[in-house]
């Protein structure tokens, strides 16, 4: 898997190459979804370490998924940056049970009102998150390719039952995630019900990454 990897044969060698029909979905989510690359547990860092925190003097630096080097200065710096990249996993784990995604690409953006922007025109549940998210929010754009088509499907008419497949937010509906000092996920999962004001992700399958 390469995190913001576009050019899928850039410097392969013979015989390394992607073999099926590539399928795209994008997925939208409020919920802090991020390839920090942070995976050690603050205290197993701290431990290692031998410190008891992190401050200015003492600080850990990791290059995140997008090639960024990030210098973690605090506690709580770290502790975000690890329930970011904690999401995101959670999230591409349920996607590995249906096909592999052999490309992911993911970016932030804002969004004026979560609950009331057209955030993806014609995906499911597109015209806004729920209204628990009303008013400026930070986006996070998940883009993943598969070869395996359609091993999971997003149809804008039976997003929350599974007549026409395995469908992606069906199976992310009530996945745990974790909070960060910004953002306190309600329920402390993914939501995806159409009626409900807890609705924190939505998504469709796309032409092109």
């Amino acid at each position: 898997m390469a995190y913001g990897q576009t050019n899928v044969h850039g410097g392969s060698r013979g015989g390394e190459f992607l073999t099926g029909n590539l399928n795209f979905f994008q997925l939208v989510t409020v919920v802090p979804s991020y390839p920090t690359n942070v995976t050690t547990p603050l205290a197993q860092a701290l431990k290692a370490r031998n410190w008891t925190s992190l401050a200015v003097t003492r600080t850990i630096t990791i290059v995140d998924g997008n090639g960024a080097s990030q210098t973690y200065n605090s506690d709580a710096g770290y502790e975000d940056a690890y329930n970011k990249q904690a999401n995101l996993t959670q999230l591409l784990n349920v996607f590995a049970t249906g096909a592999n995604p052999v490309i992911v690409a993911v970016s932030t953006a804002a969004i004026a009102d979560g609950s009331g922007a057209t955030v993806l025109s014609g995906g499911v549940n597109a015209v806004d998150f729920g209204s628990t998210y009303n008013g400026a929010q930070d986006g996070y754009f998940i883009n993943i390719a598969t070869e395996r088509n359609p091993a999971w499907l997003m149809d804008t008419s039976t997003v929350e039952s599974n007549t026409n497949g395995y469908q992606l937010l069906n199976a992310l509906n009530g996945v745990p995630v974790l909070d960060t000092a910004a953002v306190s996920v309600a329920g402390g999962t993914f939501v995806v019900g159409s009626g409900s004001n807890d609705r924190n992700i939505i998504g469709k399958v796309r032409e092109e990454l």
